[in-house]
């Protein structure tokens, strides 16, 4: 019964009331089998991770509990609330809503209140709730008739004191007639305001059982029970991080925690996001601008068009298992059912995708400059290592990384049946390790292009070791090497048309095959002059080197227009731009004009050692300017 100090010093006009003699067992706390996950895509991932209950809620109230008996309940009026005060022991009926305007509204151990119809209770801005039941008497807020929605349930307006609590209550029945009409409530419904559970139970309640609407909310949970609700909890993407292990979900009608409510949808706080034993369902964009780490078995549901975001000072640490994978998905087992992932001015190395399944997304553009993805990294102010994950079934690209000078590691990570496996920036192609699984993809190439940037180029400007990995290179655009470059034996490269490679500067290029894994660089087509072939301008150095390679089909159009036609599989320029190369054991075939082509005398064809020509259009070997051809190649 409340207790009220109100102006004047005037009491309540109803004093304590002892407990009501009897008792009645509470019933259906018990636990049950987990339901199924409503928003499961149908197809079964190769991992698991999958979303299946495996949290228990220990210390909710007990399935033994008595209850004061409730056929002869007190009235409870919003007039022996509205200023706080002490609901003792015992049963209590609410015929209109009840609302804490100002103080604290304290609920004792054994307090039943059971609401009428499209009642329920609101603590505003300057009141605080906290029901203080135990193991063996809970706090139950019920409804006089047990069905889901009968009345509205406890709505926390504005209430930000780090007071209002909920300790070993029960909150049934209620989700019903909204608070508000433009958006649903739940038995819980919090607006910017405060709130900790703890040991409760959430049953038998329509919409959610927990509502977290905004931004402004905060949200302690630990040890309750969501049971048999229509969702169990739709929160802000900002509070995700409340959900832990030792939580429990059991026969909910839609078995996932649903993230994204009222306005935007970013996480500014740091926080941990742990698998609760049901999948999170993302139904608004997420804007990461604070550290999150992603815990072993957590499972993230997109609808469509939806995606995450990491800004700013955002990072994602994501930390999988084998056996119990981070898994980004989408409601649909289809590709391009959701947007996918993208990382934009966030450098931190704590950007790690590890042991992780993304999947099924791309179904849009981050940016109209470029195409959809299931990672998406823009722009060089990022970091991110991909490693031990798995990317699959994604509309056109797995990953797509833009900015040249991004930080991206990815290693032993598989693409799997996605449209397209990579495609990434030149300078960004040497941190692409050879221990990743690239087979098995709509188009099985690794693409290397400017990313919509007008088609000019891709550039490498910093040391770089290029691997040989299980599907070729497919540059879409000229790639013009600037700093040493290294292709491993067995590489091989595969030029989209009038497309090739250019070493100028102080790039140095070292593709040394060997006789059994060769390095190869041809057309898509094999076509002769489908493409534009090895060009190298002003750089003279030893370290360039060809060995046991194949170029062929190239020479599809000159690298710099004028008189002289540097049409080649293999151009090297002379005069001032004099550039200088070794070539030794290997073949040049197919070319649109000729083999090699060298500018003038001062071009420097180090060696040509065992070098097969075959099926060139024009001379083998072939001086510009003296129109003879190169004496040492003969």
């Amino acid at each position: 019964m409340p207790q009220n100090d109100r102006a004047g010093g005037s009491v309540s006009r109803r004093r304590l009331l002892a407990a009501a003699a009897g008792a009645a067992a509470t019933t259906g706390l018990a636990g049950c089998s987990q339901g199924n996950d409503a928003d499961s895509p149908t197809s079964t991932p190769t991992a698991t991770g999958t979303g299946t209950d495996t949290s228990t809620a220990t210390d909710t109230p007990s399935p033994t509990a008595t209850l004061p008996s409730c056929d002869d309940p007190e009235p409870l009026t919003p007039a022996d609330v509205e200023s706080g005060g002490t609901v003792s022991e015992g049963c209590y009926r609410a015929e209109k809503t009840l609302t804490v305007e100002s103080g604290t509204l304290t609920l004792e151990a054994g307090v039943v209140i059971q609401f009428t119809s499209n009642t329920g209770l609101v603590v505003e801005s300057d009141g605080v709730v906290r029901a203080q039941g135990s193991g063996s008497k809970p706090v139950v807020l019920t409804a006089t008739d047990e069905t889901r929605g009968f009345w509205k349930g406890l709505y926390l307006d504005n209430s930000t004191s780090s007071d209002n609590a909920l300790e070993h209550t029960v909150v049934e029945y209620a989700g019903g007639e909204s608070w508000n009409v433009n958006w649903e409530s739940g038995a819980i419904t919090t607006r910017k305001a405060r709130l900790a559970l703890d040991g409760c139970v959430l049953r038998e309640n329509a919409a959610a059982g927990l509502r977290v609407r905004k931004l402004a909310d905060q949200l302690s949970l630990s040890n309750t029970r969501f049971e048999a609700n229509a969702l169990p909890a739709w929160v802000h993407s900002s509070v995700a991080g409340a959900f832990s292990p030792d939580n429990a979900f059991v026969d909910n009608d839609t078995s996932a925690i649903r993230l994204g409510s009222d306005g935007a949808d970013p996480v500014r706080s740091e926080q941990t996001w742990q698998h609760p034993g049901v999948p999170y369902h993302v139904i608004k964009h997420v804007e990461l601008e604070a550290p999150v780490t992603v815990t072993e078995g957590a499972t993230f549901r997109f609808s469509q068009g939806k995606g995450l975001s990491v800004i700013r000072e955002g990072r994602l640490t994501v930390t999988g298992s084998e056996d119990a994978p981070v898994r980004f998905t989408g409601r649909e087992a289809v590709r391009g059912a959701w947007k996918g992932l993208r990382y934009e001015t966030s450098k931190s190395t704590d950007n790690v995708l590890d042991r992780a399944i993304v999947e099924y997304a791309g179904d849009s553009a981050w940016n109209p400059n470029h195409e959809p993805a299931g990672i998406f990294a823009r722009g060089n102010a990022i970091a991110l290592t991909v490693r031990n994950t798995t990317i699959r079934e994604n509309a056109t690209m797995g990953l797509a990384a833009t900015g040249p000078k991004a930080n991206l590691t990815v290693e032993r990570t598989a693409f799997e049946a996605n449209d397209a496996p990579l495609l990434v920036q030149a300078n960004l192609v040497d941190g692409i390790a050879p221990s990743n699984a690239i087979g098995g993809n709509d188009e099985p190439f690794v693409f290397v292009s400017d990313l919509g940037f007008g088609g000019a180029g891709s550039t490498v400007v910093d040391p770089a070791t290029w691997a040989a990995l299980d599907v070729p290179y497919r540059p879409k655009v000229n790639v013009f090497i600037e700093a040493p470059v290294e292709i491993a034996p067995g590489t091989a490269f595969q030029f989209e048309q009038d497309r090739g490679i250019r070493v100028r500067g102080d790039g140095r290029l070292r593709a040394a095959g060997a006789q059994t894994d060769p390095i190869t660089f041809a057309g898509v087509e094999g076509i002769s002059g489908f493409w534009k072939g090895l060009s190298f301008v002003n750089s003279l150095s030893t370290d360039n080197v060809l060995q046991n390679v194949v170029i062929e089909n190239g020479g599809s159009s000159e690298w710099v227009g004028g008189a002289a036609p540097d049409r080649a599989n293999l151009m090297v320029e002379g005069g001032g731009d004099a550039a200088a190369v070794t070539v030794s054991d290997s073949t040049i075939a197919g070319s649109g004009k000729y083999g090699i082509a060298i500018g003038d005398d001062e071009a420097r064809v180090m060696s040509c050692d065992n070098v097969a020509f075959e099926n060139n259009s024009d001379a083998d070997t072939y001086n510009l300017d003296t129109k003879a051809p190169i004496s040492n190649c003969q």
